[in-house]
């Protein structure tokens, strides 16, 4: 089971060799497990606003980030609760090549 550092660490090294950093900042919120937070091309554990705001537990987060979980199934069953639909829609794109790419698969 892949730890909160470790993944925090898989999003680093994907923000540093991604061609522009995320436009807004995002955090996950994983309940007792923690948080990853990232704005621009700093990747943390702090626990600070952020412009969107995904809760869900680390179980659910680790489904979402391995394609095991539908990010839309996950919200309207309330494993994925959002701070801000808008911008979660506007950042999906970018969201889903990070998570592809912490994956280990190629960027499209």
């Amino acid at each position: 089971m892949t730890t909160i550092e470790e993944t925090t660490s898989m999003f680093k090294d994907v923000i540093e060799a991604a061609d522009a950093p995320l436009e807004n900042s995002v955090m996950f919120d994983l309940g007792e497990a923690g948080v990853i937070r990232i704005d621009g091309r700093e990747v943390s554990n702090e626990r600070i606003p952020a412009d969107l705001v995904l809760s869900t537990s680390a179980d659910d987060f680790r489904a979402l980030g391995a394609g095991q979980l539908d990010p839309m199934v996950a919200m309207v069953t309330g494993r994925l609760r959002l701070s801000n639909m808008v911008l979660a829609m506007r950042m999906r794109g970018p969201m889903l090549e990070m998570f592809k790419a912490a994956r280990g698969n190629p960027r499209s």
